[in-house]
């Protein structure tokens, strides 16, 4: 799965590609690689579509530090692919769960932590 933002507009597009594919997750990021507040503007994007946060430099409780990782709602994914058959649901989740085994949710394991690739 991969979630994808534009930083091209103000504040920024944001949605869900490959959501069939949940054996790897990361944040594919256009629009803006060559601007020196990026992950300002990601940070921004992510928080006024609800969507989630940049990991702060010296990491959250629950999460690894960031170096250009971002924590994503599970419920905004879930909102974004909602209608998915319930196997889609129950692979979703099972997902949560072996990142949450990991070491890569928030604490409440209500957001994933995702690597971002600036395009």
């Amino acid at each position: 799965m991969i979630v994808e933002v534009d930083l091209s507009t103000d504040p920024g597009t944001l949605g869900v590609a490959e959501a069939a594919d949940l054996e790897r997750f990361h944040v594919r990021v256009s629009g803006a690689v060559d601007r020196p507040d990026r992950s300002r503007e990601l940070d921004a994007a992510l928080r006024s579509a609800s969507a989630g946060w940049m990991v702060p430099p010296g990491g959250i409780e629950g999460a690894a530090p960031g170096g250009g990782d971002v924590m994503i709602a599970t419920t905004w994914i879930c909102s974004e692919r909602a209608g998915q058959a319930t196997e889609w649901v129950e692979r979703f989740e099972a997902m949560v769960s072996y990142a949450r085994s990991k070491g890569w949710t928030d604490p409440n394991g209500m957001a994933i932590q995702g690597h971002v690739e600036w395009e």
